[in-house]
């Protein structure tokens, strides 16, 4: 197939072989909807490329066990991950506030429930600081999404996400 990066002369030097494994404690307190829990998504951004995952059903936590290969052309980069809350919203009508019940669908809300930036480097073997081609396993902790800060407060824990990465040299 076409490969439009050969057209800029730059070559990739190696793969990001990322899986989205769950992601915990996910919090509907930056909803535009209140009392109502999103689904959620996870968007991957390495560079230019960006990949997502599925959406999943409401809940404190989500499965999506998705893995992406993803082409690296700088072995110094960060990728961000993005946890995507999507909330159809609604609006009464005049003829709700008198009890017979019509809602107008506004359609859907999709906003960031939080976000985190990891260094490829962690995927990294850091003993021959080499990439390995070794799957390495991590607990990430999302910041908010508004003012990039870690959640805080009495008895709110921060949404945290499990990814698995090996990074993978072409031959």
């Amino acid at each position: 197939g076409f490969q439009i990066y050969r057209l800029a002369g730059v070559e990739p030097v190696c793969v990001l072989r990322l899986k989205i494994v769950e992601a915990r404690n996910i919090s509907n307190q930056n909803a535009s909807v209140i009392g109502l829990q999103p689904d959620v998504a996870c968007e991957i951004k390495l560079g230019a490329i960006s990949v997502s995952t599925k959406f999943v059903r409401k809940g404190h936590a989500a499965r999506w066990d998705q893995e992406f290969d993803i082409l690296v052309f700088d072995e110094r980069q960060d990728f961000h991950l993005e946890l995507l809350g999507r909330h159809f919203t609604r609006q009464a009508t005049q003829n709700e506030a008198n009890n017979n019940r019509r809602i107008r669908d506004l359609g859907r809300v999709i906003e960031s429930v939080g976000r985190v930036s990891v260094p490829l480097c962690e995927f990294v073997d850091t003993t021959n600081k080499s990439f390995s081609g070794e799957a390495l396993e991590k607990w990430v902790v999302l910041a908010g999404p508004a003012d990039g800060r870690r959640h805080q407060g009495a008895g709110h824990h921060p949404a945290i996400m499990h990814v698995r990465g090996q990074v993978l040299k072409l031959t």
